[in-house]
């Protein structure tokens, strides 16, 4: 039996999952395994610790603090032009990886970008490749496996002779990009980074068997590639909890699970999209060192925390358990950054907005959710998991 935490972001990413991971494989260590299991390295989760050291974890898990394994699954995304980026903090660390994970090559990423540059009303990106390696795996597969032998060479043929004409078609093409497209220093890095990815990680063909797992996800609700209510601004990825039990149920044994939906005090929003209760920043202390602007990003965007969004999203996504009916599983809420809301939280509950202390917005939160029969409430009044409380709901 292995008890199992899945933390999942309750909006459009940036919530705080890296917090949330490292608190709770703080209690584990080095007996947990930290489980990736969507979306890729375009996740930029920060950790904190308690005595200051901060890392935003895109290609690792968030346990890596606490001596905990990291496992990217068969879901995840592997970069290996910026797993070798990030692998420069910890050259010591070996990730576990999936044998079959999709590669996002430095040509989807490429393609990604000039799809982003040729829109007139603009989808969203981070600019690292992700919808494209869907797209491109669709059509050529191009997996961790393909460079365990030497098929990896007629793969990356394919798409510089195939792929790259097919997908641009007509569209406006800068010289920059054109050049890079077409450059061999391009490819001969690639491969170069990628061998360096297997020379530093266990490359498995199953889920590694531990007697703690954190399921780390990326994004969040409302960014999952079939939720059609904030459709066409959606990731290449299901981020709700459906990846994580079909992992789960492919260890064996019983399992304690815990899934914790994970919100900010507030809403906030990269790039274009809806976004509930818009509004210039919401408080004056709030502060994020992470999401700075970028061409592909735009600007972070706030809005007043939603309860009925948060509500309808969650019941949405728990409904996909009735899938697994063998599995036992319990929902939580965690909430994060209260420390930047000041005395009293602004926020919207059955349609009519309030501002009350915190504890009272607490009280009314436990009650308005009774029907998602959550088990805890963790909040955070820090960046770091020794700010982290926990009462049952």
């Amino acid at each position: 039996m292995s008890d199992i935490k899945i933390i999942i972001g309750a909006n459009a990413g940036d919530e705080g999952k890296g917090l949330f991971t490292d608190y709770f494989s703080s209690f584990w260590g080095k007996d947990c395994t930290v489980v990736r299991f969507n979306g890729g390295a375009q996740a930029g989760h920060t950790v904190v610790t308690p005595e200051g050291k901060r890392h935003v974890f895109s290609h690792f898990g968030s346990g890596y603090f606490n001596n905990s394994k990291s496992y990217l699954s068969y879901k995840f995304i592997v970069n290996p032009l910026l797993f070798y980026k990030e692998h420069q903090s910890f050259p010591e660390y070996s990730n576990i990886i999936y044998k079959y994970c999709r590669i996002t090559t430095p040509w989807d990423m490429i393609i990604g970008q000039i799809f982003e540059d040729n829109r007139t009303n603009k989808h969203g990106s981070c600019g690292v490749g992700i919808n494209e390696t869907v797209l491109r795996n669709n059509l050529i597969p191009f997996t961790v496996k393909d460079f365990l032998t030497s098929s990896y060479i007629t793969k990356i043929d394919g798409i510089k002779k195939d792929w790259i004409k097919f997908r641009i078609g007509k569209r406006e093409v800068s010289d920059k990009q054109r050049l890079l497209l077409e450059s061999k220093s391009v490819e001969e890095s690639f491969i170069d980074r990628m061998f360096y990815l297997i020379k530093n990680s266990i490359i498995l063909d199953e889920v590694p068997y531990s007697k703690y797992y954190v399921f780390e996800g990326a994004q969040g609700l409302w960014l999952s590639q079939n939720n059609h209510k904030f459709w066409p601004h959606l990731t290449r990825s299901n981020t709700g909890i459906v990846n994580s039990l079909h992992i789960i149920n492919s260890i064996p044994g019983n399992h304690n699970i815990e899934v914790i939906f994970v919100t900010r005090a507030y809403f906030t929003r990269h790039g274009e999209g809806p976004l509930s209760g818009e509004c210039s920043i919401p408080y004056p202390s709030i502060s994020d060192n992470t999401n700075i602007p970028n061409p592909y990003q735009g600007t972070m965007r706030f809005g007043i925390l939603d309860l009925d969004v948060i509500n309808k999203e969650i019941s949405s996504d728990i409904d996909s358990k009735r899938k697994w009916p063998n599995l036992n599983i319990n929902i939580s809420l965690g909430i994060t950054c209260l420390d930047q809301v000041g005395e009293t939280i602004k926020y919207r509950m059955k349609g009519v907005y309030y501002e009350h202390s915190i504890d009272r917005f607490i009280n009314n939160t436990k009650f308005y959710l009774s029907n998602l029969n959550m088990k805890n409430v963790y909040t955070s009044n820090g960046n770091s998991r020794n700010d982290v409380s926990v009462t049952q709901a």
